[in-house]
């Protein structure tokens, strides 16, 4: 759905390029403007920080900013207790 990218994986860290993503396109389809367009994927990545957070993980995620390709970036770490 999203076709990630793999950027990093090791021990510390994984990181992902999202190649797609269905709220992205979805929006693109409803004629939203770029500036809006990253403002509402600004908004969605919020879910996903406190799904990780949930989770017990560490994550910083880079939102589409007009002119890039793809979508999002997602860095995933441990959360150091």
């Amino acid at each position: 759905m999203f076709h990630p990218e793999e950027v990093r994986r090791d021990d510390k860290a994984l990181e992902l390029k999202m190649r797609k993503c269905p709220l992205k396109e979805a929006w693109q389809s409803a004629d939203v403007t770029e500036q809006e367009l990253s403002l509402l994927l600004h908004c969605a990545s919020t879910m996903d920080i406190g799904t990780m957070d949930e989770a017990g993980f560490e994550s910083e995620i880079q939102t589409w900013q007009p002119g890039e390709e793809g979508c999002c970036s997602l860095k995933i770490t441990e959360r150091i207790k």
